[in-house]
């Protein structure tokens, strides 16, 4: 699915693959085996990579995110347009390669939808 438009409240998404474009001023929970996320998010996000078989998603992130959040999923990828403006938890296989500002957890095999957010 790809949303785009502007969600004056909170955002939530269950799906195989989806892309959020336009500007969501309220909190993004998202349970995604693919999501991309280029629009901007004025408040935290929350996103569980999920998928069949143990896999835990992929999550990309070419946006904004104004409040930071947390992101879990096997892999989490960072365009060159991403931008953090509060504080970002990651919980991914590898560190992603970006320079911005996050902490950063390894999954070690764990199931994203079992971990809670700190």
């Amino acid at each position: 699915m790809h949303l785009d438009g502007l969600f004056g409240g909170r955002l939530e998404v269950v799906g195989a693959r989806a892309t959020i474009d336009g500007d969501v001023s309220g909190e993004l929970d998202a349970m995604v085996a693919h999501l991309n996320l280029r629009g901007r998010f004025a408040a935290p996000v929350h996103v569980v990579g999920t998928g069949n078989r143990g896999r835990n998603g992929r999550v990309v992130l070419s946006g904004e995110l104004e409040q930071g959040g947390f992101i879990c999923a096997s892999r989490v990828d960072f365009r060159r347009s991403a931008r953090t403006g509060g504080p970002l938890t990651v919980i991914a296989e590898d560190r992603p390669a970006w320079d911005g500002a996050m902490s950063f957890e390894p999954l070690r095999g764990r199931d994203c939808d079992r971990i809670q957010r700190g």
